[in-house]
């Protein structure tokens, strides 16, 4: 009743711009982003330069970009990189387009100038949202440059204090960077892991901690699970056998080290 209401304000020139945007919200929300635009340019004919219009018009276009980058019915996925632009000439304030970016650049893909310096001043002056800064950090992480992505790492985290994905990454990054740090990294990684006990990435993670802050009881009983739940994971098994060897246990670190033998011949 309320969205026939409205629509037959806008129709009969009655509508605010209030209106205008709470049709296109609507339409946003039933995953019809079309509609939602048509609405959207609508309203901005009669109210230019509205700012809630504006936001509306460009989630249009990015909210259509993921729909098609999930592909949907019969249709195959594809990467519209042009919709994010559209989606940034409509509303260059839009914090959610640099989320894409980021993703896009994670993954090795061109994007276009405008995208690319709005991210970057948006990590540089804070406004990033964190999921930009977490796929910035992934980049960084994937190069081994860990101490360039602490600071988006430490950002994330500020803005999302609970993501145990962050907690995880952050404690390995300065555990292994920063030797001061390995309290705090312990504490990050005992936090991650308690939200995610299962985590096998997380305990392994914990694990490592531990062992550089010389708790190789900790350590072992970390990297036992992980082998547990599964035995192929080759690094931790070979974390497993130097904890052994340092806690002066050779025949248990032995036995670890015929394993990873027995693996590589198979």
């Amino acid at each position: 009743l309320v969205k026939a209401e409205t629509q037959r304000r806008i129709e009969s020139g009655e509508a605010t711009s209030d209106d205008f945007a709470d049709l296109a919200h609507v339409f946003l929300l039933s995953e019809d982003p079309a509609q939602s635009r048509g609405i959207s340019l609508r309203g901005l004919a009669r109210f230019s330069n509205d700012p809630q219009l504006e936001r509306l018009l460009s989630e249009s276009y990015r909210v259509e970009y993921l729909h098609k980058l999930r592909g949907k019915d019969d249709e195959p996925p594809e990467m519209d990189v042009g919709l994010l632009t559209s989606a940034f000439e409509s509303d260059p304030t839009n914090p959610a387009i640099c989320v894409e970016t980021a993703k896009l650049l994670l993954v090795g893909k061109e994007v276009p100038t405008p995208l690319q310096s709005d991210l970057k001043e948006r990590l540089s002056n804070g406004s990033a949202l964190a999921m930009a800064h977490v796929y910035a950090a992934d980049g960084l992480l994937a190069r081994g440059e860990l101490a360039l992505a602490i600071p988006h790492l430490e950002a994330a985290l500020k803005k999302d204090p609970r993501d145990p994905s962050v907690m995880n990454n952050l404690a390995l990054a300065l555990a292994k960077t920063d030797p001061k740090s390995l309290q705090r990294a312990l504490e990050l990684s005992t936090s991650a892991t308690t939200q995610e006990p299962s985590n096998l990435e997380f305990v392994d993670t914990l694990g490592e901690i531990r062992a550089l802050v010389d708790d190789l009881v900790g350590a072992v009983e970390c990297y036992e699970f992980v082998i547990r739940a599964d035995p192929k994971r080759v690094d931790t098994r070979q974390r497993l056998a130097q904890a052994y060897k340092d806690l002066g246990l050779p025949d248990m670190a032995k036995r670890q080290e015929q394993i990873l033998q027995s693996a590589s011949v198979e």
